[in-house]
């Protein structure tokens, strides 16, 4: 039997906090400097720059759920899946009340303001057609183009997290019969096979696949008995040392397949040290009582912001309609409203939805 674990690790629902909130600025960015060509202060654009890596946000989510769903059965039991039925059914009543009610809440805003805007961003979630909204309804807007980023720029992450969890049950299977070195190794050719047969996996993101199995791994390092000799400090270190790789990735490659193993690799070692470690500073750091609330909230902020924050751009007074008062705007009023919205969203769509604390967004 695997060891009693905390009932709680706040320290996960910080880090997601922290992925969602960078995701917010990123699009904050995007959508008052889509092109970087704002007459800015020098300093103001570095620190928006700096915000422009959203898809290290996804990366680091895709390896957390990974993380979390192996958890949870060590949490029931020894690590095993043994009722698949009853997962898929707490995974769908988990995800998808909030993620219709974003859906029709965000062709409202298309209908109603997206389609009276032009230009960046703008363009890129239209046209509103029958075929890419039941792509979206249907969960398989990934598959294509011309669906993927049309009504809700953040939703095509979504529909791949949930098809990840109908592979849960086979992933968790062959780690138990291969070991988890094996089954990471056979998920990372998988990813590297279908990149380089079929190149149009590259907008499938199918390496994400690899970060879900070794998120999943990055649990049974923490939670199994049988690597509780494994060194804390080397985690610690890996962690790090990818982290600045990653970083540094984004000045010399824009393959985001590279970027975001190097990131999710970062993640799943930091996840493991932080676990191993509950009582030190970056857990403890990562516990804040402000980051944990959002991280709570966290899987309605991803899903409404960018609506919210379209409507809130498209209304900004007249005053502050000048570069530098749009910036400052936004990142003030458009970030505070999507908050704020964000949390009223989840009280309504997500929280009637959580059954134990056990079924916390992934």
């Amino acid at each position: 039997m695997a060891k009693e674990l905390p009932k709680r690790l706040e320290f996960i629902e910080g880090m997601r906090g922290i992925a969602a909130l960078y995701v917010v600025l990123q699009h904050i960015v995007t959508l008052t400097d889509p092109y970087g060509k704002l007459p800015l202060p020098g300093a103001i654009k570095a620190v928006m720059g700096s915000l422009l890596y959203g898809h290290f946000a996804v990366s680091a989510f895709i390896v957390l759920s990974g993380f979390c769903l192996q958890m949870a059965l060590f949490q029931r039991g020894d690590g095993t899946l043994t009722d698949v039925e009853s997962f898929l059914i707490r995974r769908c009543r988990r995800i998808l009340p909030p993620y219709y009610a974003c859906l029709a809440f965000s062709v409202l805003v298309v209908l109603t303001v997206t389609t009276k805007q032009s230009g960046m961003p703008w363009e890129q979630y239209l046209p509103l057609t029958t075929e890419n909204l039941m792509a979206h309804v249907l969960m398989i807007h990934n598959f294509s183009r011309d669906w993927m980023y049309k009504i809700n720029g953040v939703l095509w992450s979504i529909s791949i997290e949930f098809q990840l969890y109908f592979l849960f049950p086979l992933i968790c299977a062959a780690m138990v019969k291969f070991g988890i070195l094996r089954s990471l190794i056979c998920s990372g050719l998988i990813a590297t096979g279908c990149l380089l047969l079929f190149p149009v996996t590259e907008k499938l993101y199918i390496w994400y696949f690899g970060l879900f199995v070794l998120g999943m791994a990055s649990a049974r390092w923490t939670f199994d008995q049988q690597f509780q000799g494994l060194g804390l400090r080397r985690f610690g270190f890996g962690s790090f040392g990818l982290f600045l790789l990653a970083c540094l990735s984004t000045q010399w490659t824009k393959e985001l397949a590279i970027r975001d193993l190097l990131m999710g690799g970062s993640i799943a070692l930091m996840l493991v040290y932080c676990s191993k470690d509950i009582a030190g500073w970056l857990p403890r750091l990562l516990s804040n009582r402000m980051l944990a609330v959002l991280g709570t909230f966290s899987y309605s902020l991803y899903l409404i912001h960018h609506p919210i924050l379209q409507i809130v751009y498209v209304s900004r007074p007249v005053i502050m309609q000048t570069p530098l008062r749009s910036v400052g705007y936004m990142f003030s009023i458009g970030l505070l409203m999507a908050i704020a919205c964000s949390f009223v969203f989840f009280w309504f769509f997500e929280r009637p939805f959580l059954r134990s604390k056990s079924s916390q967004p992934s």
